[in-house]
């Protein structure tokens, strides 16, 4: 395992996740509804996912395991946060966590997944 990549994809996860929720929290508009939900949901996929894809690339081996563990220390230190802040900032809706968490696996999926098929046809020269 090579933690130090670990740890440095789960500070670049968590960085983004709170640049696009402070984000969402200033620009929402008063009445912000479902679509505001799934439009925040889907910045936090492509973000991510972007994230996962250069980590996959860069990662020679065991992308998908070295991605669940970052992800893992992320969520720790999220809900760490979260449990200490929530006492001053208010409780966020389940389904707005569930969808948020559900964007994250999906992007984790979809990022190591094009990040491996990219690091693969980069290591296959054409002929000429």
């Amino acid at each position: 395992m090579n933690w130090d990549k670990i740890v440095k994809l789960a500070l670049t996860l968590f960085l983004t996740q709170v640049v696009i929720g402070f984000l969402d929290g200033a620009l929402s508009p008063t009445d912000a509804g479902i679509k505001w939900l799934v439009a925040s949901a889907a910045v936090s996929f492509v973000a991510c996912g972007a994230i996962f894809a250069v980590f996959a690339i860069r990662q020679p081996t065991k992308q998908f395991t070295h991605a669940w563990i970052a992800l893992l220390v992320q969520v720790v230190f999220s809900f760490v946060l979260v449990s200490t802040l929530d006492r001053w900032m208010g409780s966020t809706s389940w389904f707005a966590v569930a969808l948020e968490w559900f964007s994250l696996v999906c992007a984790l999926i979809v990022g190591v997944s094009t990040g491996s098929a990219l690091r693969h046809s980069f290591g296959k020269r054409a002929d000429a």
